[in-house]
């Protein structure tokens, strides 16, 4: 075309159809396209695990839009990255952001960049299963396209939420227990952990957050969101994006659909979720591990950095006390899978401190 800046960019495409590799931002990735996005693994990220990410992005986008009642608009952009080393590199170079963001954000699975409407992945840090990293950001996506471009979202409602859908991937019930009864038990401490809601607001500040913070806020925001759920709905959810597009702030929206200000909400929460849990201590358990099917137990309600004894009966084996410490939260994760050599059957996982003694029970089936 003779008029200046009017093109067409023209990719060859090799032999077998595949992209060829594109330079940007001092990495190299393999192009690919789904049905409903646009995908860039880096090259160095072997074809298999590249094809464990894509094969469920999809998925994800229809779970997503079928849970909340509304359709993505675009093709969204995913970048996938091989370490924390080229994260860096590229969230510097392709988000533009500093050399303490991207160090910051390297650390993490994934996050949704607003700016630039694209998802950035990092594969060595997904390091669970199943893979619900995508089905997170892209509920941040999605979020934040029906509130519009300027909308500022509090980070434990727009995470809290994202927490959610991805703990919708088959897979994920061991997250989803290990997340509710371990915020649970922060919230049952007098002078606990438990980050107050109005701490959790500013993005900037839940991505300086460091160590076991760093993950707990994910925590206690997925049960926020759970708790406003509860009260209002998926479609009240959604009304309060709505509301947001239409040049409402978030406490407006929010005090438009439940009623109470955003204050009265973050004062009330600690005590809603120490009450969804019926007794503390306790043992809790799901049917699913990290690293596939097995059992998953999650002692809560102890005292952070107490002792405890855990013991184990399977079809075939009963294990002698284990000893194990809980953490600030006063809680304890711990999981025996199929992979590890573990048979189906009923379970009975029992718990002490040596002051009080709980148990749970499950059946494991193929």
């Amino acid at each position: 075309m003779e008029d200046f800046g009017v093109f067409w960019n023209v990719v060859v495409l090799n032999p077998d159809g595949s992209q060829p590799p594109l330079a940007l931002g001092g990495l190299t990735f393999n192009p690919t396209t789904t049905v409903r996005a646009d995908v860039y693994p880096e090259v160095s990220i072997t074809k298999t695990d590249a094809t464990s990410i894509i094969s469920v992005i999809d998925g994800d986008i229809a779970r997503i839009e079928a849970d909340l009642g509304r359709a993505l608009t675009g093709r969204p952009t995913l970048f996938i990255f091989a370490s924390e080393t080229s994260a860096s590199i590229g969230i510097r170079t392709i988000a533009q952001r500093s050399v303490l963001e991207a160090s910051r954000l390297a650390l993490r699975p994934g996050f949704y960049d607003p700016p630039s409407g694209n998802i950035f992945l990092i594969w060595s840090n997904m390091d669970s299963v199943p893979i619900n990293t995508p089905r997170h950001e892209l509920t941040h996506y999605l979020f934040q396209q029906v509130a519009g471009p300027r909308s500022f979202i509090p980070a434990w409602f727009n995470e809290g939420n994202a927490v959610l859908e991805e703990l919708t991937t088959p897979g994920s019930a061991w997250e989803a227990s290990a997340y509710h009864y371990t915020a649970a038990s922060a919230a049952s401490m007098s002078f606990g952990p438990l980050i107050p809601l109005n701490d959790l607001i500013s993005q900037e500040t839940w991505n300086g957050r460091v160590g076991a913070l760093a993950q707990f806020e994910y925590y206690e925001a997925g049960e926020a969101a759970r708790l406003l759920r509860d009260a209002v709905g998926i479609r009240g959810t959604i009304l309060i994006l709505e509301l947001m597009s239409r040049g409402q702030t978030f406490n407006d929206a929010l005090f438009a659909i439940t009623g109470k200000t955003a204050d009265a909400f973050a004062s009330e929460f600690p005590a809603r979720l120490k009450g969804s849990v019926s007794a503390y201590p306790g043992v809790a358990l799901a049917n699913d591990t990290s690293v596939g099917p097995g059992v998953t137990y999650t002692a809560y309600g102890f005292a952070p950095s107490t002792s405890l004894n855990v013991m184990i009966t399977a079809p075939g084996y009963h294990s002698v006390p284990a000893p194990h410490v809980t953490d600030m939260f006063g809680s304890y994760t711990g999981f025996m899978s199929l992979a590890a050599g573990w048979p189906l059957g009923t379970y009975r996982v029992t718990v002490s401190d040596g002051v009080s003694t709980v148990t749970s029970t499950t059946v494991l089936e193929r």
